[in-house]
């Protein structure tokens, strides 16, 4: 008999109606043999060796049987009914709960590209301010090409900085 072994058991489709021959082994009535340790079970008017690692497992015709309140105390129920409805709710939860992960990488990305941008443009500002320190007249300022592509460069980079940040809003 399957009681005896360390196994699981499945029965199928039950009612709301349970034998009552299950009942000893639902509720794991046992009494201990005298001689030797192992459990037994009265099954239909007889001893019967149960394992302490046998398992029974039921599925039932509906989703939330009723087997009475002196069964249903020693049962965990679990109701496994997936409705169309339901799935779409959980597949749903887990794109959208992807897509925000992957928009805020995205936008923690960008905000770091931003803040390197403004670090980039303010390094580039003092460079200007001190070479702009060093003339006296705007024509010497105006002839100098180094001058020039620093100020050139730092308008480009500020136009950079602006897309970023639109990207970011």
């Amino acid at each position: 008999m399957l009681l005896m072994l360390d196994c699981s058991v499945i029965i199928e489709n039950v009612s709301d109606k349970l034998s009552k021959l299950l009942y000893p082994v639902i509720i794991k009535q046992s009494e201990r043999r005298v001689i030797g340790k192992e459990k037994e079970v009265e099954l239909d008017g007889r001893m019967v060796p149960i394992s302490s690692e046998f398992k029974l497992l039921i599925t039932a015709v509906t989703s939330k049987p009723d087997f009475g309140p002196e069964i249903s105390s020693y049962l965990i129920l679990v109701n496994f009914e997936l409705t169309e409805a339901a799935f779409d709710a959980q597949m749903m939860s887990i794109i959208m709960q992807e897509i925000e992960t992957n928009l805020e990488a995205k936008q923690r990305r960008v905000k770091k590209e931003a803040l390197d941008y403004i670090e980039e443009i303010r390094a580039t500002e003092v460079r200007v301010l001190k070479m702009l320190s060093g003339y006296k007249n705007s024509s010497e300022m105006l002839e100098n090409e180094n001058l020039i592509e620093q100020l050139q460069g730092s308008q480009q980079m500020q136009e950079r900085i602006g897309l970023k940040l639109k990207e970011i809003a």
